[in-house]
Formats: structure tokens, sequence, C-alpha cells
């Protein structure tokens, strides 16, 4: 569950200062194993809450499966003023693979590989 609140900002979907009513962080007070079946009612509405103000989460994704669709994708990103971050394969420790308020380019459909000579 701890990873999962990193889409949220701070790692916490508590769009109230980020704390809980005892003045704990929500996501330091909810333990590794928990479903979300058995997830707090308070925490769980943060979570199903697609509007909630603390997802950090890219605002755009696009799947490129050619050259093209990734210009076509820096094009638009350069033209609408976006943040580019680009998600190749697993997951990134810094968070550059799925950063907040960008244009994310997913290379997972992206097949062709080109070795320079």
């Amino acid at each position: 569950m701890p990873h999962f609140f990193c889409a949220f900002e701070d790692c916490n979907p508590s769009p109230d200062n980020r704390t809980g009513s005892d003045g704990i962080l929500v996501a330091d007070s909810v333990p590794d194993t928990t479903l979300y079946s058995e997830m707090n009612p308070t925490v769980k509405a943060w979570v199903d809450w697609t509007e909630n103000p603390s997802y950090d989460l890219p605002s755009k994704v696009v799947f490129p499966a050619v050259a093209s669709d990734v210009v076509a994708a820096i094009q638009f990103a350069k033209e609408h003023n976006l943040e580019v971050s680009v998600k190749n394969s697993g997951h990134s420790y810094t968070k550059a693979s799925s950063k907040g308020n960008t244009l994310h380019i997913n290379m997972n459909r992206y097949y062709q590989v080109s070795i320079p000579v």
C-alpha cells in the first residue's frame, strides 16, 4: 500500500493537509499488508476520488508504436508547454517515469529496436 500511495503528493492521498485527525501522516498509518477491501473507509474514499487534488500522476499518457508516434508526442508536448516523462520498463526510484502533470510516454508497445552501426 505505501508504494501505491506514492501516486499522491508526499505519498499521501489526504487532501486535507496530508494528515489524519491525529496529526499523523495517513500513509504512515497504513500497514504494508492492507488489502484494498480492508482499507480504512476514509482513506479508501480519498483513493477512489478521481478528482483528488493530491494525485501526482501524469496528466496525459501516450503509447507510441513507431518512431513517428514519439515525434508527434514530443511536438504535442512542446506546443502545449508540457514536461515529458518516459517509461520504457519497470519503475523509477526517483519517480521520473510517472512524474505528475506531464505528458507520459509509455514505451511498452514500442517493439522496434535500432542498433547503430
